[in-house]
């Protein structure tokens, strides 16, 4: 039995340090060309480099009105946030997502619902509630900072792919809430 628990903690760790791993690969951001073509526009209309890179102000509200050309004027709900806050709220939002889904699968996994059925753990009952908050809050502001306005969820595919997002969300904190209530 303690070689079974032995063996559970050691591929945990491991797959905990994989995802930890893969996370911090980071990969270059490449320019759509499609969209210079789409547009009838330069790439440098949008970035300050011809190879792509750092957006225009340009750029920036092309990228807040969902990549509809022309953009909206005056980029995104909440204005142009600092990169390193943006860096900020970002790695808040993983970081409280990887906790979160990490914590179900510790108390399925590891706990088991066997242990999970007699009431589940305080701890990781909290943790859980925190981080689904995080990931909420964070989500918002992350799409507030992005957007020029709210038509662009349901007029883009990238907005439609995020309110799908959204609603998984919700579909899991839902559930989550009536697993512990």
């Amino acid at each position: 039995m303690k070689t079974e628990r032995f063996y559970q903690l050691i591929m945990g760790a491991m797959f905990f340090l994989i995802a930890i791993m893969v996370m911090s690969v980071s990969f270059p951001s490449w320019a759509r060309p499609e969209f210079a073509e789409r547009t009838g526009q330069e790439c440098t209309v949008c970035h300050v480099d011809d190879e792509g890179g750092e957006l225009t102000d340009q750029g920036r509200d092309f990228a807040a009105s969902g990549y509809i050309w022309p953009p909206k004027k005056g980029g995104a709900v909440l204005g142009p946030m600092r990169k390193w806050i943006m860096f900020v709220v970002g790695a808040l939002h993983l970081v409280a997502a990887f906790m979160w889904f990490g914590t179900i699968l510790y108390v399925h996994l590891i706990l088991r619902p066997g242990y999970a059925a007699r009431g589940l753990p305080r701890g990781e009952v909290i943790l859980g509630m925190v981080c689904m908050a995080v990931v909420g809050v964070t989500g918002v502001l992350l799409t507030l900072s992005r957007i020029s306005g709210f038509d662009v969820l349901y007029t883009t595919a990238w907005g439609r792919t995020l309110l799908i997002k959204v609603g998984m969300y919700l579909v899991m904190v839902v559930s989550a809430f009536l697993a512990v209530f």
